[in-house]
């Protein structure tokens, strides 16, 4: 565990809350965004991102997923997008 520690390095600053996302952060913005989709459409609309937008959205859900923020959503992204470009 020790080694794992160490090459971890310094531990990343917390996001900070942005005008841009109307005083939330990145994290808490993209949750709400995903959220306002319907769950009967969820899959149907990740079926439309490139895959430059699924890395970008899974990076958002593990850091949900490690978080213990909505576990069943973002379970439910990251299998699908696990599953769509599985290669």
């Amino acid at each position: 565990m020790e080694i794992y520690e160490k090459k971890q390095g310094a531990k990343p600053e917390r996001p900070k809350p942005s005008i841009h996302f109307l005083g939330r952060t990145v994290f808490d913005h993209v949750l709400l965004k995903v959220k306002q989709i319907r769950s009967s459409d969820l899959e149907s609309t990740l079926r439309f991102l490139n895959y430059s937008h699924a890395c970008s959205l899974l990076f958002y859900t593990e850091h949900y997923l490690r978080n213990n923020v909505e576990i069943e959503l973002s379970t439910r992204i990251t299998l699908y997008l696990m599953r769509a470009y599985q290669t």
